[in-house]
């Protein structure tokens, strides 16, 4: 498992830190558990922290699955720091999917551009 999952409910967030070799499954299966916890509102939002991500392994039916799971579990700001470049042009492209869905979704590369962008709801990937 490539992941772990803290709820802050009193700020309304979950962080999901991605870590090691991470599979698509991974991202799907925590956005899946987030809806399986008592702690856990539909509202909150996602900060998706990939900066510990050492390999990334996606099947073709992955990038659909995740974008499927992520906008079930969460109607929140999802923000996704990614570091490394296909990392980065993974999380573009869920993000713009995700927007198309209506959500507010941002890719960014440190923890501090996460917390602004979470706290401005931006929705422009920079």
């Amino acid at each position: 498992m490539g992941y772990s999952v803290a709820i802050q409910k009193g700020e309304r967030l979950a962080v999901v830190e991605l870590r090691d070799e991470v599979r698509g499954r991974d991202i799907v299966e925590a956005a899946q558990g987030l809806l399986q916890d008592a702690r856990w509102d539909r509202q909150f939002d996602v900060i998706w922290d990939g900066r510990l991500i050492r390999s990334l392994i996606l099947e073709p039916e992955d990038l659909m699955a995740m974008v499927n799971a992520k906008a079930a579990a969460s109607s929140g700001v999802e923000v996704t720091i990614a570091v490394r470049p296909l990392d980065r042009e993974m999380a573009k492209l869920c993000a713009l999917l995700l927007r198309g869905r209506g959500r507010v979704a941002r890719v960014v590369s440190t923890l501090e551009e996460a917390l602004a962008a979470r706290r401005a709801g931006v929705l422009v990937d920079s």
